[in-house]
């Protein structure tokens, strides 16, 4: 890349070899609760396409079931959705049982 200073003359010329940038994009958040079906085995789907992430954003679940001995995790995350699957955590099966509850919270650009 050349750059030329307007009334400084041929000195003034310069010459980069490298140019680093910073693109900041606003920052994105999208929240639901989902209720499981029965229907699927352990999965859950949860689109949040309509906040339009540029990149896979952070995503957060919690259960708000009253039963303590459930957890979730999140699995193929992408720019609009993700896969959740729930545990006991007494045994590391999966559940799906359904109606219960989970909040989704993702953030991002």
């Amino acid at each position: 890349t050349e750059f030329d200073i307007n009334d400084y003359g041929d000195s003034a010329n310069t010459f980069i070899d490298e140019l680093n940038y910073e693109v900041r994009g606003i920052k994105k958040e999208f929240t639901t609760v989902v209720s499981s079906t029965n229907k699927v085995q352990g999965n859950l789907v949860v689109d949040y396409s309509s906040a339009e992430f540029f990149r896979t954003p952070t995503v957060f679940t919690q259960i708000l079931s009253a039963n303590t001995s459930l957890i979730s995790r999140t699995s193929d995350l992408t720019n609009e959705s993700c896969n959740v699957t729930i545990f006991n955590t007494q045994n590391g099966n999966v559940v799906d049982d359904a109606d219960i509850e989970i909040t989704i919270s993702a953030t991002g650009a």
